[in-house]
């Protein structure tokens, strides 16, 4: 993998985390992979294996799809979100 390529793949993964507001400690519990781990992968020390790779992917399309399924207050979506504010 080149450099540039692993660069990107660790922004990725913490843009998306971020993105998500999920800390490391808990992608790593839901993703059952270690934090430590997955803080080193994010700091360039060390690669993820193909297994844990999976694991995190499908933790957070768990956690994607779970916020998909929050509703939002009817009279929050009726006012445009006025009401939150």
């Amino acid at each position: 993998m080149a450099a540039t390529e692993a660069v990107g793949n660790v922004l990725s993964l913490r843009t998306h985390r971020e993105s998500l507001r999920l800390s490391q400690a808990l992608l790593a519990r839901i993703a059952e992979v270690s934090r430590y781990k997955l803080n080193q992968y994010e700091q360039g020390s060390c690669q993820l294996t193909t297994d844990e790779w999976r694991l995190i992917r499908d933790a957070l399309q768990i956690e994607v799809r779970r916020l998909h399924q929050i509703s939002l207050p009817t009279d929050i979506i009726a006012d445009g979100g006025q009401a939150a504010r």
